[in-house]
Formats: C-alpha cells, sequence, structure tokens
C-alpha cells in the first residue's frame, strides 16, 4: 500500500465503506485470511503485544500494550485509513494524533488568558471499550455490517479496550470523542469560553476572572465539575479525574500538556535546562557517563547498561527536535542547543545563527487606521510598504511605526490598492524618512506544497506590540475566484496579522497572509488559514 499518494486516498475511503466479507477487509489491509484468523482467534489477547510500563513525569506510571510487528502493521494500514475518513470532517477542538496538529496549535489557543481550567479524562483508552468501537463501525460514516464491524473492532482492542500503544488507538479515540467535542465546544460558545481536547486533557479559558457555575465551581476547597459539563462528559461515556483537576489564573504559571502558556505556548525552563546538563557532561566526561547520570537522576539507572550510546544520541536530539517544535527553527534557544550538539557529536554541519529573529523583527510594521491598530505591513524591496486592501479599507488616515519605536508614526497614503487580490501598496508622505529602514525581497523562486514558511505580524489580541513569530507549513495549493491561495497548517492567525509577510528560508517574502480570525473564539472553529502568493503583486504595478 503506497501511504503517499494521495490520489489513492479517496479509493481507499471508498473501499473501506463498501466492506462486506472478511476477504475484503484482508484485500484492504494487504493480508490473507489465514493472518487475520491467526491474531484474531489463534494467537490472541496478550499474545498479540508487549506490555510494559513507563513512568510519567507527573508521578505513576503509564501502561504501553504495543502490538507485535505483524499485527502493527496490519493496524497501522487501518489507522491510515481511518485518519483519511477522519479527517474530511474533523472536529477543530481535537488537536491530539493529527496532521497538522498537536501539543502547540492546542496550547496556543488558550494562551494569555485569565483563568485556565484543566480536565483529565480517567483511564481515556480503557474506557472506549469492544462494544463502543464495534458500534462505531456500525454507524456513520462508516454504517457497516455488525459482522465487518465486529472483526474491525477485534483488530484494535485488548482486554475489552483501547491499548494504548497501538496505531489504530489514537484516530479511534478521537472518533469515539467526536459527539463529545461537539457538545463541549457549544457548551464554550454559550459560556464565552474556549475549549480545546489533546486526548484526555480537556482544557478550558476565558479572560473573565471566574467560570460559570455550570463548568466548574469550589466547594469546601475543592473543586466540583458543574452540572452541565459533568452531564455532557458522563453522558458520552467517559469520567472525570478529579485528582487532576485544576484553576489557574494569569498570576500563576499556566500549563497545558507540559506547555507553559501565560503568554505563548513555551517549554518549562527545567527541559531546557535539563538538555544543557547533558550537553555538558557529555562535552566535558563522554557520552557514557552523561548517559548514565540522565538515568540516574530519572530513577532509571537499569535502563543505562542497555542503552547504546548512538541511542543515547538519538534521545538527545530527540529532546532538541522537541525544543525546536515548540519555539521554531528560528528560536536562538534551539539554536543554541543544536549548535552544541553538533559541536559535541562533530556533525560537519553548518552553525545556525542565533539572533536572526531579532533582525527579522525590524522589517515589520503595525498598520493604523483612523486611529485604531488593524494590521501588519511590511517593506520590500522595489514597491513601497505592503499590507492586504481589506486592512485599509475606508482609512482616512493611515499611519505606520515600527514596534522598537512606537512614537514615531509615519503618513501614508495608497498608491495601489486591489482588493480583487486584497494587495494594497502604501508610500510615505514625509520627504526625508529614516535610511535606516529594512527592506525584505520578493522570493527568487515559487513555494511548494509542505513548505515550511515563518510569519511575523501583530495579533491584536496581545498588547505589548511585539512581533510575533508563527513557523507554518503550506498544506495545499487552491484557487478561489481566479486568485491562487496557499491553505496553511491551523495555528491560530488572528485579526492583525492580516498583511503579515511569509518567509521561506532565505527570508524571502512568498505571499501575504489573507485571512485570520476575528478573535481567538473564532480561531478555534476555523480549520486553516490562507496566503496570496506574492507574484501577485506584479499586477499592480
Amino acid at each position: 500500500m503506497n501511504l503517499d499518494l494521495k490520489s489513492d486516498d479517496e479509493a481507499l475511503r471508498k473501499k473501506f465503506i463498501q466492506l462486506k466479507t472478511v476477504d475484503d477487509i484482508c484485500d484492504l489491509l494487504e493480508i490473507d485470511k489465514k493472518t487475520l484468523i491467526y491474531y484474531l482467534y489463534r494467537k490472541k489477547g496478550h499474545a498479540n503485544y508487549k506490555v510494559f510500563s513507563i513512568k510519567k513525569r507527573s508521578g505513576g506510571t503509564r501502561t504501553i500494550s504495543a502490538p507485535v510487528s505483524s499485527l502493527k502493521i496490519i493496524q497501522r494500514k487501518l489507522s491510515h485509513i481511518l485518519n483519511l475518513i477522519y479527517e474530511i470532517r474533523p472536529r477543530v477542538s481535537a488537536h491530539g494524533y493529527r496532521s497538522n496538529r498537536n501539543i502547540v496549535s492546542n496550547a496556543v489557543i488558550h494562551s494569555g488568558k485569565t483563568l485556565l481550567l484543566n480536565i483529565d479524562l480517567k483511564d481515556f483508552f480503557p474506557s472506549i471499550n469492544f462494544g463502543r468501537v464495534r458500534g462505531l463501525f456500525i454507524s456513520s460514516p462508516f454504517s457497516l455490517s455488525p459482522e465487518i464491524a465486529t472483526v474491525l473492532a477485534q483488530i484494535c482492542i485488548l482486554d475489552n479496550g483501547l491499548p494504548q500503544g497501538a496505531p489504530t488507538s489514537p484516530v479511534i479515540s478521537n472518533f469515539i470523542s467526536s459527539r463529545l467535542d461537539g457538545q463541549l465546544q457549544r457548551l464554550a460558545k454559550e459560556n464565552k469560553l474556549l475549549y480545546t481536547r489533546y486526548a484526555d486533557d480537556i482544557t478550558f479559558s476565558n479572560w473573565r476572572n471566574s467560570f460559570p457555575n455550570n463548568i466548574v465551581k469550589e466547594k469546601y476547597n475543592a473543586l466540583i465539575i458543574g452540572s452541565d459539563l459533568e452531564k455532557i462528559i458522563e453522558s458520552n461515556g467517559f469520567t472525570v479525574n478529579e485528582k487532576k483537576t485544576r484553576i489557574s489564573s494569569s498570576y500563576q504559571r499556566q500549563v497545558i500538556t507540559g506547555l507553559v502558556v501565560n503568554k505563548f505556548p513555551n517549554i518549562k525552563r527545567d527541559y531546557v535546562r535539563e538538555i544543557r546538563v547533558i550537553l555538558n557532561n557529555w562535552r566535558k566526561y563522554g557520552i557514557d557517563k552523561a548517559r548514565d547520570e540522565y538515568y540516574a537522576k530519572r530513577g532509571e539507572i537499569d535502563r543505562s547498561p542497555h542503552k547504546p550510546a548512538s541511542d543515547f544520541k538519538l534521545t538527545i536530539l530527540g529532546k532538541i527536535n522537541f525544543v525546536k517544535m515548540v519555539k521554531g527553527y528560528r528560536n536562538s534557544v534551539y539554536r543554541g542547543l543544536m549548535n552544541q550538539y553538533n559541536f559535541i557529536s562533530k556533525n560537519h554541519y553548518p552553525f545556525l545563527p542565533v539572533d536572526e529573529d531579532k533582525k527579522l523583527g525590524e522589517y515589520v510594521w503595525i498598520i493604523e487606521v483612523n486611529g485604531k491598530s488593524v494590521g501588519t505591513g511590511f517593506l520590500l524591496e522595489g514597491y513601497g510598504l505592503i499590507t492586504c486592501a481589506h486592512v485599509i479599507n475606508g482609512g482616512s488616515q493611515i499611519l505606520a511605526y515600527r514596534p522598537t519605536n512606537p512614537n514615531k508614526k509615519y503618513s501614508l497614503q495608497a498608491t495601489k490598492v486591489k482588493f480583487f487580490i486584497d494587495f494594497a501598496i502604501l508610500d510615505f508622505q514625509e520627504k526625508n524618512i529614516d535610511k535606516s529602514f529594512f527592506y525584505l525581497k520578493k522570493n527568487s523562486l515559487p513555494a511548494k506544497v509542505r513548505d515550511l514558511l515563518l510569519v511575523i505580524g501583530f495579533p491584536l489580541l496581545y498588547s505589548d506590540k511585539k512581533p510575533f513569530f508563527y513557523e507554518t507549513k503550506i498544506v495545499s495549493i487552491e484557487e478561489v475566484a481566479s486568485i491562487s491561495r496557499f491553505v496553511l497548517d491551523s495555528k491560530p492567525l488572528t485579526r492583525g496579522m492580516s498583511g503579515s509577510p511569509l518567509l521561506n528560508n532565505k527570508n524571502e517574502v512568498v505571499a501575504i497572509l489573507s485571512n485570520g480570525a476575528s478573535n481567538l473564539e473564532e480561531a478555534s472553529d476555523v480549520i486553516a488559514y490562507t496566503a496570496v502568493p506574492i507574484s501577485y503583486l506584479d499586477d499592480l504595478v
């Protein structure tokens, strides 16, 4: 099965919902009938899994049930097809186990809020039993026969629950939780809250100083889940882990799925400090001693002798790449750690500049129309100050200023405007402007699907007027009203970011962000954002 061919996706979806017999299942998963029967009826249950426990950072242990290699291959194929079906109509509030969604996209929704409510669903995977999975396949959108649903559920279940460690468990949990997500999203909107879910972690947030009693209330110094919220959760077959229910205010450290979100999603300082200690020990004492000390501190001394030095290097690299995922490829902390890793491991990779973001922040401007900050602009070599046409629409007085010098505002006039492509070119009215302005350049090569880009702009939900840097990826290119648009992954890009430049790895402008959300409540409902290629700018001149 070629899982990379997008042209096959629709055929796989149709093939799945048209399953009639066990032979059809075998054909879909590319296995013979004897193999399927062997795993389901002869070598069944724990014989198909390796069960072990790992320590959780929060304390306690987590049981992992990893399928044997052959069963894992079968489950991976099934998981791929199920994900294709789920992504047709996904729940935007679900951020776990999805392409272009992760703990960062989950956390950024709740960044900078006054109050955060964290709820954990107890025994999330084990509570999704055989009957629920079988019922899922019988119901829409699958509508499979009871016989086929039974076989598919048997492939996915261990000990009458979803095994944590099986490739099929994540996507099935998202299907099962779809009704829960829809109901909690509506409840959140009714109460002017934001809601997301990452697996068993549920988060609500708001800008007020309290939560409504139907969501959560305090009684005898304990948090009690509100009646409306509890009713929805329990009616969907889940139970709240009351020990992990907590509220945190902006005066405390607010954490979601391990990320600090008081201002923006960030890694705990202890995590970065741990990486620096490992790198320092590696440099001073060698990889073996660095590995031994790392596992000794974690209380896992017995793991050290069984983990080769080469594997531990991958562990270090994985930690550094986690910093990259959260902070971005251009972040100075990530680049500093990566440079150290390359130096100590004697990798012959070029060193990464660590002060790039500070320089790039000088290229973007805040656009003010009729006395209000409304969007972002940037100076483009050979053109002038560029922004979106809708940013300046209806403006009699247009000003712009750099965040490093907010007291110096420049008057502008629109010289070229085209609402059809949503581009505008502005010119300074002052004769003697600052000669130290920074100009970006147009891209030399067109961007492609999967290209990683950097967005720089000023979301109006933040009041500190500092440029925000979002790494985003082009997930597709679509034509809307004869205009090609880049569809970006789903990081919340809100009002104020319109007109932001999207830069490639050469810091050249490849597109302008054209649509976002009016606020974060709306952003949580937006599946994708679009940008217009900078090449359309030539239509204006």
